[in-house]
């Protein structure tokens, strides 16, 4: 044995951590440890269970983060954090960090099958254990989550998380560490809240099972060597990641730094896509928020002439440097990540058919707010000013009105909706989702994202692409030569059409292809200040001051200007 391999054994950590597992199973099995879990796990279950009688909300809330889907959406969270400790190193402390992250990644799986495979008490979980219990299975119904288990001795899911934040402490630092040990925290309680998994389940079986595995590995040589073993193999694929990347960018050093933002400009693409979802909040807006505004609106207007010419002439490195892919792709998957956690995971088409009031409401309050902000870009109001908002008035109120909720389903309609949406990720202060909505197809398109329905997805991305192309030119030129009175329009837009936005409504829905439709509404007054009036004039407040606060974040930078 080498001196460098016996400094790097601890034998003291390695002593404490396998005696403190032994002590944790030894206590799950005695007679006087079960003394103490027992009643400790039935109160933590009856404490976090009973939350679920709150009513339709929470409960709703509990099933979403215990489906297999927002699992894979923590896990793809959980990615980011580390790649953004790997991009924000050096060429030699990326490929360090590469080898440590495919250590993590096989031993929490290595560590998890074994668990599987021969740790395997048979345990059932507390939903199926205890009476009286709320099964939240027999209560939402619609999409698949887990409130059950047959085998919840130990944990996989504490397993998991326990490691992962260990080892996130251990190779990123206390930083990265504390934000993992927030996370895994949150994300051990919808099992518990639902009754698949106890207390002690993570408590004692995950925990017990971490911190052999996680001793072994790291109180020992074990992981200096596994990591020896990686490293050539990572080396390999960083060089052919360098010569790519030098060919999109045709800058090392401009390559580097948009290789470091990747996972953050993922993030700030996620941001994006949850404003474009969510009616009254512009993804343009967002992007102003979050610093990337000119920037966007450069690399969408790089797709011109010289750029299909480059391409025509198989250019192929000339075409790819003009359009900085290296910004748009994370910011692109952070877009869609959002738009599939908002359609698979989240499911608001649903919320908006069983709590119209309280979505509506939130709806309202974003919407008025963005009038307000709009209203802040017009420097004077004169009786010219005033007209044009009346016509933009005017045109808002006669789409809502005249145009039928029921709109078509054809394909030249989804294309137009996608076209026309679109203009919510150039112009700040209007929405593509509150297009959709006003067009009747917000439902449609997102139900449509959810289930992945190929033929509208397709359809409505080619207008979308479409609009990008055709439409961003004429928002640009209509603002960079007629700024005032464009703003005036989209303001006159936005105030007529809040008649169909209020929460109240006199809502009709009919049965069409085996779907409830929205096929009429009138706007109503409340007769009674209820909790649901209540929880309504909450939600606007709370729209009307995220918009605000988001608007304040982003400064009094004119739009467009100087363009």
């Amino acid at each position: 044995m080498s001196n460098n391999e016996t400094t790097l054994w601890r034998p003291l950590p390695l002593i404490v951590c396998n005696a403190l597992a032994l002590l944790l199973i030894f206590s799950w099995y005695s007679d006087w440890g079960q003394a103490l879990w027992a009643p400790l796990d039935q109160a933590v279950f009856y404490a976090l269970n009973g939350s679920l009688a709150e009513g339709h909300a929470w409960q709703m809330f509990w099933a979403v983060t215990n489906t297999k889907r927002f699992d894979y959406t923590s896990a793809l969270v959980i990615l980011l954090l580390f790649s953004y400790h790997i991009l924000s190193g050096n060429r030699r402390q990326i490929i360090e960090r590469t080898a440590a992250g495919v250590l993590i990644v096989f031993t929490v799986v290595f560590a998890i099958q074994i668990s599987k495979n021969f740790l395997d008490y048979g345990r059932p979980g507390a939903s199926t254990s205890l009476e009286p219990s709320i099964l939240l299975s027999q209560i939402i119904t619609g999409f698949e989550f887990k409130d059950t288990s047959h085998n919840s001795f130990p944990g996989d899911h504490g397993i998991a998380l326990i490691m992962f934040t260990s080892m996130l402490w251990y190779f990123a630092g206390r930083g990265y560490g504390l934000v993992m040990l927030f996370l895994s925290l949150f994300l051990m309680l919808p099992r518990m809240v639902t009754g698949a998994h106890w207390l002690t389940d993570n408590l004692v079986g995950a925990s017990y099972v971490s911190l052999i595995a996680l001793s072994w590995v790291l109180a020992t040589p074990l992981h200096q060597r596994v990591i020896g073993w990686i490293i050539p193999l990572v080396e390999k694929f960083v060089s052919l990641g360098e010569r790519l990347l030098l060919f999109v960018s045709g800058s090392r050093e401009q390559a580097e730094r948009d290789l470091a933002q990747a996972p953050l400009n993922a993030g700030k693409g996620f941001c994006m896509g949850s404003a474009d979802i969510i009616p009254g909040v512009s993804g343009g807006t967002m992007a102003l928020i979050l610093g990337i505004y000119e920037r966007l609106l450069k690399a969408i207007r790089s797709f011109d002439k010289d750029w299909f010419v480059d391409l025509a002439r198989f250019r192929i490195s000339a075409a790819m440097s003009r359009n900085d892919l290296l910004f748009l792709a994370p910011l692109g998957f952070g877009i869609i990540a959002a738009i599939l956690f908002f359609t698979r995971i989240v499911p608001l088409p649903s919320l908006i058919m069983t709590h119209p009031e309280l979505v509506y409401g939130l709806f309202f309050g974003l919407i008025v707010a963005s009038i307000v902000v709009l209203m802040g870009e017009v420097e004077r109001y004169g009786p010219k000013e005033l007209l044009i908002t009346a016509v933009g008035i005017a045109l808002g109120y006669t789409i809502v009105t005249l145009v039928p909720v029921e709109t078509p389903t054809a394909a030249w309609f989804i294309f137009l909706c996608g076209f026309v949406a679109i203009s919510a990720m150039l112009l700040p202060g209007i929405s593509g989702s509150f297009i959709l909505l006003i067009l009747g197809k917000y439902a449609y398109i997102i139900n449509a994202l959810g289930t992945f329905e190929l033929a509208i997805i397709v359809t409505f991305a080619s207008g979308a692409l479409a609009g990008l192309f055709v439409f961003s030119r004429s928002i640009v030129w209509l603002l960079e030569r007629y700024h005032q009175p464009t703003l005036l329009v989209i303001k006159g837009i936005l105030i007529g059409s809040l008649w169909i936005i209020w929460p109240f409504q006199d809502r009709v829905y009919e049965t069409v292809r085996g779907k409830e439709k929205l096929v009429a509404a009138t706007p109503l007054w409340p007769d009674a200040l209820d909790a649901t009036v209540i929880a309504s004039a909450l939600l606007m407040l709370s729209g009307f001051v995220l918009v605000m606060v988001i608007n304040r974040l982003a400064g009094k930078t004119p739009l467009f200007k100087g363009h």
